[in-house]
């Protein structure tokens, strides 16, 4: 029997790449969703780390730890206030941009209500907040000021997007709590951990 010399693929061979490649386009979108819920879930969780430390440290060192959020540049800064005189430069135990938590990450929040259910008024959201926002924890563990930090990220605050808002709670008794949008009701906030 001769042997031909053929070139070139075969029709199922072709199909088979065809579909290959189809399959890969079409999970492409939901990779890049998937990335932005990861972000800004990893931001939440350094967040919600960072005030259990605090509360640890205040707790271990017996004095103050003040915790000091600057919403307008997407920082937060965690100072050990021995002497009870508000936080200082050399007192400075940390210093975090959101960014380094989770890329295009920032203080913010596109949901309707807050969580309790009233209107959603600041990203930072703290019991009589001054300014700058500033969370106290006490040697026995409790917070002098106690609300709730609300983080999405840069592209939903820009589209009206709520899937990836999500809030850190922290309570007058120094518990904290990560929580996500659903929009539901009664309670549009659930905890997730």
């Amino acid at each position: 029997m001769a042997r031909t010399n053929r070139k070139g693929f075969t029709l199922v061979e072709l199909m088979v790449v065809i579909a290959v490649m189809s399959i890969t386009v079409a999970a492409i979108p939901a990779i890049w969703t998937w990335q932005g819920v990861a972000r800004t879930n990893t931001a939440v969780r350094g967040l919600a780390a960072d005030l259990r430390m605090a509360r640890s440290v205040a707790v271990d060192r017996n004095h103050d730890v003040v915790v000091e959020f600057d919403a307008a540049n997407n920082a937060y800064a965690i100072y050990a206030d021995a002497d009870g005189d508000g936080p200082e430069i050399d007192e400075l135990i940390k210093s975090v941009q959101l960014s380094e938590l989770g890329k295009s990450v920032v203080f913010g929040s596109n949901s309707s209500a807050k969580i309790g259910g009233d209107d959603f008024v600041a990203a930072v959201d703290l019991d009589g907040s001054p300014s700058p926002a500033r969370i106290t924890l006490k040697a026995n563990g409790e917070a002098l000021r106690w609300g709730a930090l609300y983080l999405a990220s840069a592209k939903d605050l820009q589209s009206g997007d709520t899937d990836r808002n999500r809030a850190v709670q922290i309570l007058k008794t120094g518990r904290v709590s990560m929580l996500r949008w659903t929009g539901g009701s009664p309670d549009p906030w659930i905890e997730y951990y």
